[in-house]
């Protein structure tokens, strides 16, 4: 009997090997009563269809009602519906108690962005969520701490704020967006987005103070030919040095062949990476010195003189590359109105 077989004997969660079920595409073994309570969760949390509890391969349907009793089996299938009716950017749910009916929305509501429950009959905002609030703007209130909607669909998102990674995605939407602005990213977006000068970080719990993004920003004609210089030695210390490693890793690798055939593998991967790598770097190189010279020298002083003409003093202020926050237009969270 194989490893793989003896792990798929026992629980991925508790260890026990009793009334064992196994997910058929990565043979890992869950008992019921852990099956049981991983889909609550899951149903909870609403990060549905069920993936498996060691890995994200999903957990066949009937394997996981199998493992509810009738009544969280109704629960399950609710909740399936809704998570899928929930990636649907045209379908709200009424917000009324005791309701939660589906309402497919029209083909625009930029003009009006209320609409009516069929069932209950009750006025809500397909932006917020809430009850029709007449020409007020929105407020995202009643979210728990460590929690932000998403800039999309508006499901409330939770992170701890311990500094980590700031780059998130909706669990129901898929959308990318960043933790500190709410901003969404594309992919492209992303590293321009935190290794840019517009405060927010990759990693931190909170972006740039007011004084810390003036201070950069109107400096950065002083700091950027420093810079561009410590890049132009960086990148070919970099070219040379990174044909050294990978040709030491595939001569490590394989240490049954031969001495010959790994002093040629090594030597293949490095000449591979000098000629892939060094082009790259070069590209990279060029884009971000051209990209913060033009910073530097164009933007920064364009949006000076264009904020000095406009208010007629001298700005107070950073000039605002990215807003505080990024939700549409006309909403806010309650605790940015209580500030």
């Amino acid at each position: 009997m194989t490893d793989d077989e003896d792990r798929s004997n026992e629980c991925v969660v508790c260890g026990l090997d009793e009334d064992v079920a196994v997910v058929p595409k990565c043979h890992h073994g869950i008992c019921k009563e852990c099956l049981r309570m991983h889909a609550k969760s899951c149903m909870d949390t609403r990060r549905l269809p069920v993936q498996c509890a060691a890995c994200t391969e999903d957990v066949p349907l009937n394997m996981v009602l199998d493992a509810l009793p009738p009544e969280e089996q109704d629960q399950l299938s609710t909740a399936m519906l809704r998570a899928a009716l929930e990636k649907d950017p045209q379908v709200r749910f009424c917000p009324a108690p005791d309701c939660g009916y589906a309402v497919f929305l029209g083909e625009d509501m930029t003009l009006c962005p209320y609409a009516s429950c069929d069932r209950c009959g009750t006025a809500f905002c397909t932006r917020c969520k809430h009850k029709a609030h007449g020409r007020n703007p929105c407020v995202l209130t009643d979210l728990p701490p460590n929690t932000k909607p998403c800039p999309k669909c508006f499901a409330p998102i939770e992170k701890a704020q311990d500094g980590s990674c700031n780059h998130v995605r909706c669990y129901v939407c898929k959308t990318d967006f960043c933790w500190l602005c709410l901003k969404p990213l594309s992919q492209m977006d992303t590293i321009n987005h935190y290794v840019g000068m517009t405060g927010c970080t990759m990693f931190g719990s909170k972006p740039w103070s007011e004084g810390k993004r003036l201070a950069v920003h109107r400096s950065s004609p002083l700091w950027v030919p420093f810079a561009i210089g410590l890049g132009a030695v960086a990148v070919p210390l970099m070219s040379l040095s990174l044909p050294v490693v990978a040709a030491k890793e595939a001569y490590k690798d394989n240490q049954e062949a031969s001495k010959a055939r790994r002093v040629w593998r090594g030597f293949k991967s490095g000449i591979g990476t000098l000629l892939i790598g060094t082009p790259i770097l070069a590209v990279a190189y060029t884009v971000v010195a051209l990209k913060g010279a033009w910073f530097a020298y164009v933007k920064m002083p364009c949006r000076e003189v264009h904020s000095c003409c406009r208010s007629g003093r001298p700005p107070s202020g950073v000039v605002d590359l990215t807003p505080q926050s990024a939700l549409p237009s006309g909403h806010r969270l309650a605790s940015d109105s209580a500030a």
